[in-house]
């Protein structure tokens, strides 16, 4: 399937979650307690996280946190520590972080206000746009083309409420239809369901590639 990318809407930036209270004393008692550390991997966040063909999550944001473990190892002195990958969805990262389940995210968690009232991020590691994806096929060449259509938006991601806010403001009368992840909202743009995909532009180009 041929596709490209249109329509620029606004810049984030994407950094990898970590608990507000990394820290802390439990945090660090967890790890020598445990002798583990679980990262919240992704399976289609390509290319910061994603499945390789045995299943183990890589990509860049996982090398970023192999060497956050690495440092603890030493600052720690705990040569041993191992290392969990818990799979994670755009909809439970934040959550899991917040309940303990997951250690660090390890994806490609955009940071912004609202998140960092209840998490804390790493520095900025990447630059991103959001985007409309489409096929090649398409007609649709700018925003207006899109006034009726079916769009896909993965659950969970802030896309959901740019895509909102750009609905009311420019009158497109779009319908959404809510992906459990991204190869599922790109999933329903290679099966015809929707006219186009919006998300983040390296996603985009990642699951494009693939």
């Amino acid at each position: 399937m041929k596709v490209r990318s249109v329509l620029c809407l606004a810049l984030f930036f994407v950094a990898t979650a970590i608990p507000a209270a990394a820290q802390e004393t439990g945090a660090v008692k967890k790890l020598r307690d445990s002798g583990e550390i679980v990262l919240g991997v992704r399976d289609a966040s390509i290319p910061f996280s994603y499945a390789d063909e045995t299943g183990l999550s890589i990509g860049y944001s996982v090398e970023l946190c192999t060497r956050v473990v690495d440092h603890l190892r030493q600052t720690l002195k705990m040569p041993g520590l191992k290392v969990r990958q818990q799979l994670v969805t755009s909809a439970n990262r934040v959550p899991l972080v917040l309940n303990g389940t997951v250690d660090l995210e390890c994806g490609s968690t955009v940071n912004n206000i609202e998140r960092q009232k209840t998490v804390a991020f790493s520095l900025t590691t990447f630059i991103v746009n959001t985007k409309f994806i489409v096929k090649a096929s398409s007609s649709i060449q700018k925003m207006a083309d899109l006034k009726g259509k079916t769009v896909s938006v993965t659950s969970g991601t802030n896309t959901m409420q740019k895509i909102t806010a750009l609905n009311k403001q420019m009158n497109l009368d779009l319908s959404v239809i809510n992906g459990k992840d991204h190869a599922e909202s790109f999933l329903l743009l290679k099966n015809d369901r929707v006219a186009a995909f919006s998300e983040d532009d390296i996603l985009l180009a990642g699951l494009a590639a693939t």
